[in-house]
């Protein structure tokens, strides 16, 4: 019998064959795709999945292992794949191997609990060079492994118990043990693609669908499900997540080089339209009012690796991009960011330099400094599933390209101009002359005696400018300013936009701060400053050459000098930072652990706990050092502290147009050079009427002055209102 039905499946696929290759033209029209029985999402049970098709004599095909369905018999193939590359001409050097993909012909109901045992087949493809530091999973046996496990939650409620040294306020993360740590196991869902095949061989779209087995409480972050053929993303000649054969060509070429990040071709290294993969992205949100407990939703769009030398590691960044051949040309899965336009791209970031510590950093800083004039790519922490395999923590946020500033400035994507590192680097030589030619005209202008500001911005968004230079500062990101510098604009000539639109000069973007939040002592603005360029490298001089001839403008000088102290006394306060590291710190910590088990990077929960405590000695540190270089490179005195409040319920203040924080029933301090020009404003409540200033004699909410000495200025309210009143007024 059982033969006799594997001569019929084989009579079946010669027939369906021969169908596709005979078909007329119109058998390429696409048919409806094949329905799904259960939705994608969490299911507390396993259960039997039946697909459907409306139509008669359709065929449907499905695959449980990823890969696109394969509709000619014998319905699989397979790819090669390498176990190791030489990394050093000490190396040894990997073999070939065959990795099957098989499609299974729709005959009934597909038991999916029968998939869901046995280690990650995908999280054991070799991502990296063969002897860098663990960075893909290994099977973890023997009592010593469970030894270890235990020993790192130990270490791990010890960190989490210890609340950071009082420097953030977050509380212990409650963890969830790993359901398979100890054998090296990790968590899978079950990924089912299908297609429906019609009589004459014309094909539906592929659908996905990932199911996720038992509790969602699993997990406290949203879930982003990328599915893609294995082949394109692990395949030795196609695969964009591996060394590959381009690896294997370079090695041969140079035999005796080590291999890095900045040398080594590899596969991960192809860029453009060549290196771009189809895949199915489906993002699970929790939602109590969803049947099962979260709320999918899902979209086809392509793949890219993302990053500059970070492509190189094991748990690279992704990024995802919508276009009209995949069905969408905005990524709608992920909702807006809180923005007024939907992104064409995101990214699926890794950590990169702070992978093996807080994985948090660049997250934070950018965070923080959402909000100024600077451009920021706003983000949110995810656990990445890849073809139903944990693939670790995450963070999902916009790309800052061309797309975005167009949809900004609301202008097509040609008409926008980009800047990166003002063009000194190799890929975009072009830009380096506009830049160059700025800079001579202003150092011109300055050694003619003529004022060097107005000339700045008529082209430059000088708010822009000094907003992006002072959070740099702030944050001590000491991979800039030699690198990661950002600037865009419309394209001069542009048609359709308006004559005074802002959006004709150049803006700054926030690129890239996993290296902030370090050293407190960075002296920052020394390498901006300094003719011999950052490092001490002359060569780098010229990527701080535009900020170096505007501080020798005077106005310019003090606007900047105003502008760090408005933004340390504000924004950028040890104790609202530390309320940005604790709460991030509080969305991924129960989440960490199973990253740590699924990379070995950082190497421990204790070490990623002890990595969050450094960010949060240094934002306690760091305004004290940045006072210190203001007064010995700009000259400036040491400061005065000026008191503001205490604040009625409901009412705020304002300095300089920043909101300032006034704890309940305690004045708001801060600290201002003297000489240093301050807007203070008053925000009065729902029921209190400003009245005046005790200290200052003046009436007005709004308030001007130079600060000359320390002062003490408190609000001055009228009698409270009555209930009725209090609701008229606040209506």
């Amino acid at each position: 019998m059982c033969v006799l039905n594997r001569l019929g499946l084989a009579l079946r696929g010669l027939v369906l064959l021969l169908a596709v290759a005979w078909a007329p033209a119109q058998a390429n029209s696409v048919i409806s795709p094949p329905q799904f029985s259960h939705a994608a999402g969490f299911h507390p049970y396993t259960f039997k999945l039946k697909l459907y098709h409306p139509d008669a004599g359709v065929s449907i095909f499905y695959t449980l292992d990823g890969s696109t369905p394969y509709v000619q018999f014998p319905y699989e193939r397979s790819f090669d794949h390498k176990t190791a590359y030489r990394r050093t001409s000490r190396s040894a050097d990997g073999v070939l191997e065959k990795a099957r993909l098989v499609t299974l012909p729709y005959r009934g109901p597909i038991k999916l609990a029968r998939v869901m045992t046995g280690p990650g087949r995908w999280a054991r493809m070799l991502t990296t060079y063969d002897d860098q530091p663990v960075g893909y999973l290994r099977p973890m046996t023997g009592a010593s492994a469970s030894q270890d496990l235990h020993r790192a939650w130990d270490e791990f409620l010890e960190y989490s118990g210890d609340r950071l040294g009082g420097v953030l306020s977050a509380g212990p993360v409650q963890p969830a043990r790993h359901a398979r740590a100890a054998d090296g196991w990790v968590d899978r869902a079950v990924v089912v693609r299908a297609v429906a095949v019609g009589p004459r061989g014309e094909r539906s779209e592929v659908v996905t669908r990932t199911y996720f087995f038992g509790s969602a409480d699993r997990f406290s972050l949203p879930i982003v499900a990328v599915t893609a053929d294995p082949e394109d993303l692990f395949g030795y000649d196609r695969g964009v997540m591996v060394a590959g054969r381009r690896f294997d060509a370079w090695r041969e070429r140079n035999p005796a080089f080590t291999a890095t990040a900045g040398v080594a071709d590899a596969n991960w290294r192809d860029e453009g339209d060549s290196a771009e993969r189809a895949v199915h992205v489906e993002y699970l949100l929790r939602d109590s009012a969803a049947p099962s407990g979260t709320r999918v939703s899902g979209q086809s769009a392509g793949l890219r690796i993302h990053g500059a030398f970070s492509r190189a590691s094991a748990e690279k960044s992704m990024r995802l991009h919508a276009r009209k051949r995949y069905g969408a040309d905005e990524v709608e899965v992920f909702g807006d960011f809180q923005r007024s336009f939907l992104p064409k791209q995101v990214i699926l970031r890794s950590s990169s330099n702070d992978r093996r510590e807080a994985l948090m950093r660049d997250a934070v800083a950018q965070r923080v400094v959402d909000g100024l004039q600077a451009t920021v790519s706003r983000s949110q922490p995810v656990a990445v599933f890849l073809n139903g395999e944990y693939w670790g923590l995450y963070h999902l946020r916009e790309r800052l390209g061309d797309d975005h500033f167009a949809a900004q400035a609301k202008v097509k994507d040609s008409d926008i101009e980009l800047s990166r590192n003002y063009g000194v680097t190799p890929d975009q030589p072009e830009m380096a002359e506009p830049w160059l030619a700025l800079v001579e005209r202003l150092e011109t202008a300055q050694a003619e005696g003529r004022e060097v500001l107005p000339l700045a911005e008529a082209e430059i968004d000088i708010p822009s400018f000094i907003d992006l230079h002072a959070a740099e500062v702030l944050v001590g990101n000491t991979d800039w300013p030699a690198n990661n510098v950002l600037a865009w604009r419309v394209r001069p000539f542009t048609a359709g936009l308006a004559r005074n639109s802002p959006y004709r000069k150049w803006h700054w973007a926030v690129s890239d701060m996993d290296m902030a939040f370090r050293a407190p002592n960075v002296d920052t603005l020394h390498e901006l400053l300094t003719p011999n360029g950052p490092r001490g490298r002359p060569e780098l001089a010229r990527s701080t050459r535009l900020f170096r001839v505007l501080m020798k403008d005077p106005r310019f000088q003090q606007r900047f000098a105003t502008r760090l102290q408005d933004l340390l006394n504000t924004r950028f306060s040890s104790e609202r930072m530390a309320q940005f590291v604790a709460h991030y710190r509080g969305e991924i910590a129960a989440e960490v652990p199973h990253h740590v088990n699924r990379w070995q990077v950082p190497a421990s929960v204790a070490i990623w706990e002890r990595s969050v405590r450094h960010l949060g000695v240094f934002i306690e540190r760091r305004p004290a050092h940045v006072r210190q270089q203001m007064e010995r490179y700009l000259a400036v005195p040491p400061p005065v502290k000026i008191e503001l409040g205490p604040m009625e319920p409901g009412a705020s203040l304002r300095i300089n147009g920043e909101a300032l924080e006034s704890g309940a029933g305690r004045p708001a301090q801060v600290l201002y050079t003297p000489g240093t020009p301050l807007k203070i404003e008053v925000v009065e409540g729902p029921c209190r009427r400003f009245q005046g200033w005790q200290g200052q004699a003046s009436r007005a909410a709004s308030l001007e002055l130079v600060v000359d000495r320390p002062l003490a200025l408190t609000p001055q309210w009228g009698p409270a209102c009555g209930p009725a009143a209090a609701r008229a007024q606040g209506s």
